[in-house]
């Protein structure tokens, strides 16, 4: 099962001014370890500091195969 490593908090700008991809805007480096409800703290800290036009995207670690 993978493992969420990090989240990224994107910003795709009015309009899309940023493409398709945005930029990111801030990281959350995570140990792995969390559960749900310690991940979802996390970005809604974050959310309140900078802002709630942020998305979130959890990065996930795939072990090797």
């Amino acid at each position: 099962m993978p493992r969420i490593t990090a989240i990224q908090y994107v910003d795709y700008g009015a309009q899309d001014e940023y493409g398709p991809f945005g930029k990111v805007v801030v990281t959350s480096i995570l140990d792995g370890t969390e559960t749900a409800a310690e991940r979802a703290y996390e970005i809604e800290k974050v959310l309140g500091f900078f802002g709630a036009h942020l998305v979130p995207v959890e990065i996930e670690e795939v072990p090797a195969v």
